[in-house]
């Protein structure tokens, strides 16, 4: 299914059994609930999933590691024409077990456990990925890809611990739900109260995202029977106090207090065999069906109301945006060469109109041979001075691309794009329809602070030929690209749908 629910687990700290919880839970959902899951082991620096499932680091040969590698060697291709697949997902994903009722667990590990894993993903940048790799664009399509990879139902990422680049691709771009397990003490409380309103607040800013991913907290590791019980109830409490506003599923002492993950010794001693395998009717493997039931529950939710992520602009409609930006620029390069050859065209034709001139035995018909060369060239220099003067122009050079919400707007937006040519903009004549409802306003974007001014002019532009008020118009300063040199003096607009 192309809408299979992206559940991400999370852990503020380490310590807590979050990897074996996602194990047993992905169990459970492909045998009792005859899910198809994809677990994805996104914890690169110690990665370690695989194990829960009984593979060895010898059985992995590729993983994600090896995916945003060969990613990154397509582009180095230089090549004009994408493939219509950027990469085969099954080639990175493995088998782990298929139920008889249909249910089935796949893998995409982080990557090949080789004696070079270590030094590849700490030379890896994330910083580096999204400024120059377009990470932004291809985490998106990656997502795509998941979602409709081999009919699976519900994908389950093994996110990094802590306040890192992958935790927030984790819990900010990837899912529609986070779950996030914390032991009971201050430090986790207060770490996870901080990272749930992170997400809340900052997912939304994403390009694509309409609202934030639904949060799922559990205690874990959790002494039910044995140790302080009295300190048990009072952290209880106080993550009530605290967390209480994040939860939606009733009342937040009572959630914490009977829907914990308990701590099992016997399960802490090695990653298989699973729980709710050698431990079937156990506290453990109750307290994961529950989390599982919830997980269902949502993701069954979600089917009925459709995806709160808006992925109209997959990653191959990014890069032809950005492919086009290139073309753009690349023909001002053709422009400066056809005037060097019609400079020199001329030299030479003028050169040639002196000796005729001097040459007293020239025919009549040579005589007017050459008067047709001289209108020719007077063209040639006309076209010359013509181009000239655009560059004079105060935006030359600024590139520009319009897309607008419905067909309604086309006619207007190509009246603003005549008026854009006329400032100086070289406006691309392909006016893209979007069909998404990505913004509530009429957006210019910019992706240079330095270029604001000019995006600002484009506004103002727009204001004056549509009427339209500034409380529905602004400029945007677009951050994922603010690093790439191919976005100076680029400009997006987006009108917004009833704009005019």
């Amino acid at each position: 299914m192309s809408n299979a629910t992206i559940v991400t687990f999370y852990s503020y700290k380490g310590g807590v059994g979050r990897s074996m919880a996602l194990a047993n839970i992905a169990w459970l959902l492909a045998e009792k609930s005859h899910q198809k899951v994809l677990a994805v082991d996104w914890d690169l620096e110690a990665p370690g999933l695989h194990r829960f499932f009984g593979l060895r680091d010898e059985d992995l040969s590729r993983g994600l590691m090896e995916l945003f590698d060969d990613y990154k060697d397509l582009l180095r291709q230089e090549s004009v024409s994408l493939p219509e697949k950027l990469f085969d997902l099954g080639k990175y994903v493995r088998p782990v077990k298929t139920f008889t009722e249909g249910g089935k667990i796949s893998l995409l590990a982080a990557g090949r456990q080789d004696g070079n894993y270590a030094k590849r993903i700490n030379e890896f940048s994330w910083e580096e990925f999204y400024a120059k790799w377009h990470g932004f664009g291809f985490i998106e399509h990656l997502k795509k890809e998941l979602r409709a990879f081999d009919e699976t139902d519900l994908i389950l990422v093994d996110s990094r611990t802590g306040v890192t680049d992958i935790g927030g691709i984790c819990t900010l771009q990837l899912p529609d739900v986070v779950v996030i397990l914390f032991a009971m003490n201050e430090q986790n409380i207060a770490g996870v109260k901080r990272v749930a309103e992170r997400i809340l607040t900052k997912s939304t800013d994403l390009e694509g995202r309409k609202a934030p991913p639904i949060l799922i907290l559990r205690p874990a590791r959790v002494e039910r029977t044995s140790g302080n019980q009295t300190k048990k109830v009072e952290m209880q409490k106080q993550a009530a106090a605290y967390l209480g506003e994040y939860l939606d599923d009733g009342n937040a002492e009572a959630v914490f207090a009977t829907k914990n993950i308990p701590y099992v010794s016997d399960f802490s001693y090695g990653e298989s065999p699973l729980a709710v395998k050698a431990d079937p009717l156990g506290d453990m493997t109750i307290s994961f069906s529950d989390l599982a039931s919830t997980i269902i529950s949502i993701a069954q939710r979600r089917e009925g109301e459709g995806t709160t992520v808006d992925r109209s602009r997959s990653w191959l409609e990014f890069f032809k945006t950005e492919l086009r930006v290139f073309l753009l620029k690349r023909a001002n390069l053709y422009i400066l060469a056809l005037l060097f050859l019609l400079t020199s065209v001329g030299v030479l034709s003028f050169g040639m109109m002196r000796r005729l001139r001097t040459t007293a035995e020239t025919s009549q018909q040579q005589l007017k041979t050459s008067q047709q060369q001289l209108e020719t060239l007077q063209r040639q220099l006309d076209s010359k001075d013509q181009i000239i003067k655009q560059m004079t122009l105060p935006h030359y050079g600024a590139t520009v691309t319009i897309q607008i919400a419905d067909e309604s707007q086309r006619e207007t937006a190509r009246q603003l794009a005549s008026e854009l040519k006329k400032a100086g903009f070289a406006v691309s004549d392909f006016i893209e329809l979007t069909t998404s409802d990505l913004i509530r306003q009429t957006w210019v974007k910019y992706f240079w602070p330095e270029d604001k001014k000019e995006a600002e002019a484009i506004m103002q532009t727009i204001r004056d030929k549509t009427r339209l008020s500034p409380s529905r118009s602004s400029v945007h300063l677009a951050f994922r690209d603010q690093n790439n040199p191919e976005t100076h003096r680029y400009f997006e607009i987006w009108f917004v749908k009833g704009a005019f």
